[in-house]
């Protein structure tokens, strides 16, 4: 008796979840920091297939654009960019090349309102807001519209800091770390108003992938998938970006980034892209990369990765 296609294809999917892992070498067309290597493997037996990546393309490239200086961090609506610098926030329009000058709609400084802040990390975007990770005094969450107009800020319960944030479409809670972690702090988010409070519910022990506690170096960014899979960035040469399942804390997608001593790995998005709707870029997963000029303003390097199998992008 033949066997039926959906089981078939099923069949295809858990083999290649159970599959080991494999390194795959890739070169950018005009990538002069070499061969990076990949790991592409991911499973997990209590969510399902994680997918393998590889990296599909690097673009702006080397590039000063006029806002890429103490670049800090990168998230999207269905029609933006949104970055961070240190002290500045800037809105895209997707359809711009990101490797012309002048490519923003719009910018703005640190408000009145946050005084006392000099630093802005990864930020999210979320429900028409954006969320954008505070420091220099108390770490907080300021909340800005998608126009980069303030709306509030709220403090960050025992965090002596605040590098990146974002919102797990899973659960609806935000979460953080502090720069050198083993964990990850989920907040429950309460709006009166305008006016927003974090609480701390839960602190996420991260596992490497034989569950053994695991600490993250310069952790420079964060983003969740639609389904709450977790991938934070660590910028040490060779670590890079590390996916994690949050129902066990452990990690089950590893993809090493090598750099240069004067180069700085920042944040982080998740944006399908390979249907060609923003010039130049493509892939799923999308990482800042910086190469610091002291006597002007520093390159900007945007680095593209995409899931091996299409099929597999639902599990991203």
């Amino acid at each position: 008796m033949p066997i039926p296609r959906p089981l078939l294809v099923a069949g295809a999917l858990l083999a290649a979840a159970l599959s080991g892992g494999s390194t795959a070498a890739y070169r950018s067309g005009n990538d002069v920091h070499g061969i990076l290597a990949a790991e592409v493997s991911g499973r997990s037996a209590v969510r399902g297939v994680l997918p393998a990546f590889v990296k599909s393309s690097e673009y702006p490239y080397d590039s000063s654009p006029g806002y890429s200086h103490k670049l800090q961090g990168v998230a999207h609506d269905s029609s933006h960019w949104y970055m961070t610098n240190r002290a500045k926030l800037w809105k895209i329009p997707a359809h711009r090349d990101l490797g012309v000058p002048e490519s923003w709609s719009k910018s703005a400084r640190i408000p009145s309102q946050l005084r006392g802040y000099n630093h802005l990390g990864d930020l999210d975007y979320h429900d028409g807001r954006l969320y954008v990770p505070l420091e220099g005094a108390a770490p907080a969450i300021g909340v800005f519209d998608s126009d980069l107009n303030y709306i509030t800020h709220a403090l960050l319960p025992n965090a002596l800091d605040a590098p990146w944030c974002a919102i797990n479409p899973a659960d609806g809670h935000l979460y953080t770390s502090s720069f050198r972690t083993g964990v990850v702090r989920r907040y429950r988010m309460s709006w009166t108003g305008n006016s927003l409070a974090l609480t701390e519910v839960a602190s996420i022990t991260l596992r490497d992938s034989a569950g053994e506690p695991l600490t993250l170096g310069r952790v420079q960014g964060g983003a969740f998938s639609d389904r709450g899979h977790l991938y934070l960035v660590s910028d040490l040469n060779g670590q890079g970006i590390k996916g994690f399942d949050l129902e066990t804390g452990r990690q089950r997608v590893d993809i090493p980034v090598q750099f240069e001593s004067d180069e700085e790995l920042e944040g982080i998005d998740l944006w399908d892209l390979d249907g060609g709707q923003v010039p130049g870029i493509d892939g799923q997963i999308h990482l800042q990369m910086i190469d610091h000029d002291w006597w002007s303003d520093d390159d900007f390097f945007f680095k593209h990765y995409r899931v091996t199998e299409a099929a597999l992008k639902p599990h991203l």
